[in-house]
Order: structure tokens, then C-alpha cells, then sequence
């Protein structure tokens, strides 16, 4: 426990060393937990020391299950309706709107280009730089993930802007214009980035292994990014299998870490969103039955554990209002582009959840930002 405290406690902070914070912190952490927090953190650490030394077994598991894959079962679910090139035409004024601005700022992503937080042009780098603070230009340590300490910005940078470009949300938008134009130049982009992002984060190594919330994120944007290129023939079936195998050891590591406990809450829901969204879009992957029905009974669970009865959520903040409202969405949305659903009771609790921010919208030009962020 000290040796996992003392970074954060002796951190310096404008100029001295402020111990009471901090140790005043994790004091209250530590009440917050019960014994069964306790024990399962205490074995996550076990486990990490461990898994060590088994990485390398991991992924040759994962590669020999994907060349075991059941292919019968791929390619069921489409997440996406649009026809390839459906606005590259003649099409009505808003849409033509909408593709004039996706199409430019596509075409800065696929020239390495890209939004981070307050940096409106940051470059990823040729190849992309993904194990760096490209803010800060800190490089973050490729180094076995569950011994960085991400709070440390001298060991990390800020971990924000390591993680953010790693979440892979731009892929998602050059995906979206290759539909909406047929122009495989975005789809060949989106390609070359999986390609440099397997090559420069093994299983396990660098940040980008980190947290199995960052893990999630990034699961539901590759399936949508595929999803969206998969008939442009760009995706060979060499790299299609090195996602595959990657895909496997993202879910079997966030199914192993399911955060739990006293500081659970949205991480939880996105955890589960992620990993129902992989399995159900990649329902290939060995297990792929078994790991979506566990991550629909969280989501199913979660979302009445983590919202009162007027649809707020529990963690009192608008910004985690909309974040879990948006995994939920997309979960929703996946099963039933696969013709599945969620029960009437998960639908009525959702409905809920958008009723109390409809309220909220009534009557005003912005929405009252109550409670803590989060910038991601």
C-alpha cells in the first residue's frame, strides 16, 4: 500500500509538498471500501504480479483461438445501414452540409491531423506516436502496463492526452466518410492506423493497457470503424486476424478487471458496454457468447443500481449523466442492429435517464453543469 501511495503523496504542488491532501484522500477511500473491496483489490495486485509473466502465453492463446474461430458466426451484425457512397451524390441540403464537414475533417485525420482537447491540429506523427503525451511531448514508458503509474506526469505526461488519440474515436469519423463518399483513400487511412496501433502497443505493454475503461472505449470504436469499412476490401484477412486476436485479449482483460466496488460507477457501465458491443459484433471470438451475457446483465444491473428513480444519475454530475447515457445508446443501438433487445425494464430505466435530461433542456439555451467532469 505505501509503495502504491508514495508518488501521489509526495507530489509537489505549487511550489511545496502537500502530504494532508493526499493521505486525507486515500483515508477516505479506504472507509468507503468494504472487506470484499479489500480482498478483491489486494488480489488484482496478486494477479498483476503474475500475469507478468504470462503474457506471452496470453497471446499465443489468443492467435491460436482466432485460428480456431467459428467463421459461420461472422459477419451477422451490421451496426451500420448507410450504403457505401450514399452522399456522394445528389443529396438534400443538410446532408450535403453534414458531408462537406465530415469529408474535411476526415481528410486532416487521414493526413495525421487530429482534435485533442484544446489543441485544435496535433499531429500523431508518421508512423502515429500512440505511447506519448502528444501535448506535453512526454513519451510514456513501454513498460508492463500495471506497474506505470499514470498520476506520475513526470513518468507519463498528462495520461489525458496519451489516452485520448488511443481511444481510436477519429477512426470512427474515417470510416464515416468512406460510407457517406465510397472514397477508399478514408478506409485505407483507417487500416494503416490499426496496423501502427498493433504494432507499437503489444498485449500488455505502455499505457495503452493501463485501464480496462480506455480498453472499452477503444473496443466500441474499432467495431464501428470496421463495421463502417468492411466492404472496402482494405482490411485483409492477415490484419483482420491480428484485430481479432487483439479484440480477444482486450475483452479477456477487461472481464478480468470489471471494476468493483466504491469507485466502480461509470467506468463499470463503459467496461461492459465495451465488451457487450465486441461480442456482439465480433461474435466470431471464442467465448463471445459467454462474455456478452455477462456484460448484459452489468449494463442490465448497473443502470438501475447507478440511477434513482427520476432517471438522474447517482454520481451527481452532468458530465457522467451524458457519459453512461452514452454507452447505454450505443449498446441499445448494436442489439438491435442484431436483432436483439434489452428487457422492457432496462428499456423503461433508459427512457428514464433521457426524460430527466429532457427536463433539464426545457426552457433554457444551456444545460446546467452540475457536479465534477471528467474531460474525456
Amino acid at each position: 500500500m505505501i509503495r502504491t501511495i508514495a508518488p501521489d503523496v509526495f507530489r509537489i504542488r505549487k511550489g511545496h509538498i502537500n502530504t494532508v491532501q493526499t493521505l486525507t484522500w486515500y483515508t477516505r477511500r479506504l472507509k468507503a471500501m468494504s472487506l470484499s473491496e479489500i480482498v478483491w483489490r489486494v488480489r488484482n495486485q496478486f494477479n498483476d504480479r503474475v500475469d507478468r509473466y504470462l503474457l506471452d502465453r496470453r497471446v499465443r492463446a489468443a492467435d491460436e483461438l482466432v485460428r480456431r474461430r467459428n467463421r459461420r458466426a461472422a459477419g451477422q451484425a451490421e451496426l451500420t445501414a448507410l450504403a457505401v457512397g450514399a452522399w456522394s451524390g445528389e443529396v438534400a441540403e443538410r446532408e450535403a452540409h453534414w458531408c462537406e464537414r465530415l469529408v474535411a475533417r476526415a481528410t486532416r485525420i487521414a493526413e495525421r491531423r487530429i482534435r485533442l482537447f484544446d489543441l485544435d491540429e496535433c499531429a500523431l506523427g508518421a508512423p502515429a506516436d500512440w505511447n506519448r503525451d502528444l501535448k506535453h511531448g512526454i513519451a510514456a514508458p513501454r513498460e508492463y502496463a500495471p506497474s506505470i503509474d499514470y498520476r506520475d506526469f513526470r513518468v507519463t505526461g498528462d495520461c489525458k492526452f496519451v489516452w485520448e488519440p488511443n481511444r481510436h474515436q477519429h477512426l470512427v469519423v474515417l470510416g464515416r466518410a468512406y460510407r457517406a463518399t465510397g472514397n477508399i483513400a478514408f478506409a485505407e487511412a483507417v487500416v494503416t492506423q490499426l496496423r501502427e496501433w498493433l504494432d507499437a502497443c503489444p498485449f500488455g505493454i505502455g499505457m495503452n493497457w493501463r485501464s480496462p475503461l480506455e480498453l472499452a472505449i477503444r473496443l466500441i470504436n474499432w467495431a464501428w470503424a470496421i463495421d463502417l469499412i468492411r466492404s472496402s476490401g482494405a482490411l485483409d484477412a492477415e490484419l483482420y486476424d491480428r484485430v481479432l486476436a487483439s479484440v480477444h485479449l482486450h475483452v479477456g482483460d477487461i472481464t478480468r478487471k470489471y471494476s468493483y466496488g466504491s469507485s466502480a460507477n461509470n467506468h463499470r457501465i463503459g467496461e461492459a458496454a465495451g465488451v457487450f458491443i465486441a461480442t456482439l459484433y465480433f461474435r466470431e471470438l471464442p467465448d463471445a457468447d459467454r462474455w456478452r451475457k455477462q456484460s448484459f446483465e452489468v449494463l442490465s444491473a448497473e443502470l438501475h443500481k447507478q440511477t434513482y428513480a427520476d432517471g438522474g444519475n447517482c454520481e451527481h454530475a452532468l458530465g457522467y449523466h451524458f457519459f453512461v447515457l452514452q454507452f447505454f445508446t450505443l449498446a441499445v443501438v448494436a442489439a438491435r442492429r442484431a436483432d436483439m433487445d434489452f428487457p422492457n425494464a432496462f428499456n423503461d430505466g433508459l427512457h428514464r435517464v433521457y426524460t430527466f435530461l429532457a427536463a433539464l433542456a426545457e426552457g433554457g439555451e444551456a444545460l446546467p453543469m452540475y457536479g465534477d467532469a471528467d474531460d474525456g
